[in-house]
C-alpha cells in the first residue's frame, strides 16, 4: 500500500478526531470564560464601583465582563498599574 492511499483512507477520520477535539477545547474554553467572569462578578464590591466617576466604574464594569486589564485601563485613562490598584480596591480577583 502506497503511502498516498494510507493517507487517503486516514486523512477524513484524523480531520473529524481533530475537529471534534478543537471543538471541545473550544467549548471548554469559553466554558471557563464564563466561569471567570462569574467569579469577578460576585466578588466585585458593588457599592465601591457605583460611588465612581463614570469613567472608572466603565472600566471596571468592562474589566469584570471581559477581564482584560490593558483595555479597561485604556477605558479609564490610567496606567495599568493604577488599574489594577483600582481592581483591588474593588475587590475584583484575577482570574484566568
Amino acid at each position: 500500500m502506497s503511502a498516498f492511499t494510507l493517507f487517503k483512507m486516514l486523512a477524513p477520520k484524523t480531520f473529524i478526531v481533530v475537529k471534534t477535539i478543537i471543538f471541545v477545547d473550544l467549548l471548554e474554553a469559553k466554558q471557563r470564560l464564563e466561569e471567570a467572569k462569574e467569579q469577578r462578578k460576585k466578588s466585585a464590591d458593588w457599592s465601591f464601583i457605583e460611588s465612581l466617576p463614570p469613567k472608572l466604574k466603565a472600566a471596571l464594569k468592562y474589566y469584570i465582563e471581559e477581564g482584560d486589564l490593558y483595555v479597561a485601563s485604556r477605558i479609564a485613562g490610567v496606567t495599568m498599574d493604577e488599574m489594577n490598584e483600582l481592581r483591588i480596591k474593588a475587590k475584583i480577583p484575577s482570574v484566568n
